[in-house]
């Protein structure tokens, strides 16, 4: 996970999933979205990522790599925008 951004709902999050048995190792937001994707039941597993993000307020981009997958996100707003470039230039 690559994760530029703040998420402004953070602590209500990351209170709702230790109340739910969440155990976590860091202060970052980033391991409160790397919680919401595991506690998610979607199928595929990039609908989790999905199911996740729908949970998130604030400004931020996010790429995911998967055994199979590159997924990126971005806040519904774009304040946080995701620029991708490919080896031949391409944007």
């Amino acid at each position: 996970v690559a994760h530029n951004g703040n998420l402004v709902n953070y602590r209500a999050l990351r209170a709702m999933l230790e109340d739910n048995g969440s155990i976590f190792n860091t202060s970052s937001d980033t391991e409160v979205v790397l919680h919401l994707i595991a506690i998610s039941k979607a199928r595929p597993f990039f609908l989790r990522i999905v199911d996740a993000c729908e949970k998130l307020e604030g400004a931020y981009s996010m790429v995911f790599a998967t055994e199979d997958k590159l997924v990126a996100v971005r806040d519904p707003y774009g304040f946080r925008p995701l620029v991708m470039r490919r080896s031949n230039g391409a944007v």
